[in-house]
């Protein structure tokens, strides 16, 4: 029984952390019922450990549990870091929680992992990156990233990599760690690219369906995009599109992303349905945007969360100007939906000035880049309030500068996002026709409803 109450069958090949008597925990991947932490607790058992990541991946996607832990174990965390990393959560019980020490450390470990082995020829190293760099610096840079020179004979060196570094295994990787630290901005660009023109023009692609796009719309139809994935229910008893013809995705994002679509009916109906309508079916209503950033940045040198694209900013921005158009210049009422919550949340929530009604235990968890989403809501003038989740320990709203910014509230069961007071339950926002208003609130498990708000009166100012 894992810490989310669900009873889950193990098999062979499921590493897993057990006591004398019973099992434990899956192995980096999830907690037990029964050795999680609660308000009961007053001993602590600390276990740090190293696993083996084609394990834990396996084990993850064998029981669709995405877990912190299972990210960082697949990844491959740095095998020598052990000790330390307990004794400093030990400290941190001991300085935060009131906590004693009780015991010595025991260290075991049957095979320590060797430092990779790699040889690094420099001439292949100028041929790649175009540029000669001395010698002397791509010592330096090999130093900072605590990879060893064990021996050089003439252009080639054999070097050892240490084992946390699991992404550099080859010369290759080597390569492109000096040029990452050297800087892509000292490499010279050429002036000029030779090349061999040819005469007989191909069609542009992109050209031809602009122009299909533009007679379309002058024709009153209108253009939609949608996500080229799809969920698997939708194929559910269909004969004209078959659900054994699915090409299903072996690690979906969501199961609502699992499957390549086999038509555009079914996103097509999905986008209808956002476009919400008037009560005479004639005319938008209001609009729903819902905004997706993925999950952690593709860039090695920016850590943390992915940010919203540029791509996605112009999308909205043509969108709102669509709908004020056909709605005789006034902006639609719009709520705008992420998973991930945008930097703006952490200003506001910091800011001594702004009214904020709920929970916040944590801070955002935001991306480190802003890519001016919040400005170009602002400029539109339509979005009366962005809706997120991901913090589960948050529920609160928070008024920023003319646009609610507002958490959901933790739906799940006794997981580790629990501590909130109330329990788990979910938010609900409630729009009124032909009013540039709304009212939300927070339904509790039992029925009970908390810290309901009417935007935006609750939040004018005398």
């Amino acid at each position: 029984m894992t810490l989310d109450g669900v009873e889950r069958k193990l098999t062979a090949n499921d590493l897993m952390i057990c006591s004398a008597a019973k099992p434990m925990c899956i192995a980096g991947v999830y907690g037990g019922l029964d050795s999680g932490v609660s308000d009961m607790t007053t001993d602590v058992f600390i276990e740090s450990a190293y696993f083996n990541p084609v394990w834990v991946r396996k084990t993850a996607k064998r029981f669709g549990l995405n877990t912190d832990s299972s990210f960082r174990f697949e990844r491959g965390v740095d095998p020598d870091i052990q000790v330390y990393a307990l004794k400093r959560a030990a400290l941190l019980m001991k300085e935060l929680a009131g906590g004693e020490i009780a015991s010595e450390i025991t260290d075991i470990c049957s095979a320590p992992i060797e430092k990779f082995k790699v040889e690094l020829d420099i001439k292949h190293v100028n041929s790649l990156i175009g540029k000669e760099i001395p010698a002397d610096t791509i010592r330096t840079i090999l130093g900072a990233l605590d990879i060893k020179i064990e021996a050089e004979e003439g252009d080639l060196w054999r070097v050892a990599v240490p084992p946390y570094r699991v992404d550099v295994t080859r010369e290759a990787d080597l390569v492109e760690e000096i040029l990452r630290i050297y800087g892509y901005n000292n490499i010279p660009v050429p002036s000029h690219v030779n090349s061999a023109l040819s005469y007989a023009p191909k069609p542009d692609r992109n050209k031809l369906m602009n122009l299909a796009a533009d007679f379309l719309t002058a024709n009153g139809f209108t253009e939609i995009m949608s996500n080229s994935l799809t969920k698997a229910a939708y194929y559910e008893g269909l004969t004209s599109y078959k659900p054994e013809h699915c090409v299903k995705i072996l690690n979906p994002l969501s199961n609502d992303l699992n499957v390549m679509r086999q038509t555009l009916l079914f996103n097509m109906l999905e986008a209808v349905q956002l476009n919400m309508k008037s009560e005479d079916g004639k005319k938008d209503a209001a609009v729903l945007y819902v905004f997706d950033s993925n999950a952690y940045s593709s860039l090695k040198q920016v850590k943390g969360y992915d940010w919203i694209r540029p791509d996605q900013i112009n999308w909205h921005v043509e969108s709102s100007v669509g709908y004020t158009e056909r709605n005789g210049g006034k902006p639609l009422p719009s709520l705008a939906f992420f998973h991930i919550p945008f930097p703006e949340y952490n200003e506001a929530a910091q800011d001594e000035n702004a009214l904020l009604i709920g929970t916040r235990k944590e801070k955002a968890c935001a991306p480190l880049i802003n890519t001016g989403l919040y400005a170009a809501m602002l400029n539109a003038g339509d979005i009366m309030a962005t809706f997120v989740g991901h913090d589960h320990v948050n529920d609160y709203v928070v008024d920023w500068k003319g646009i609610l910014l507002c958490y959901g509230r933790f739906t799940g069961g006794n997981t580790v996002y629990h501590d909130i007071p109330g329990g788990n339950g979910a938010r609900v926002i409630e729009l009124t026709q032909g009013v540039r208003s709304f009212k939300t609130w927070e339904r509790l498990e039992g029925g009970k409803i908390i810290n309901e708000v009417n935007y935006p009166s609750d939040f004018q100012r005398e």
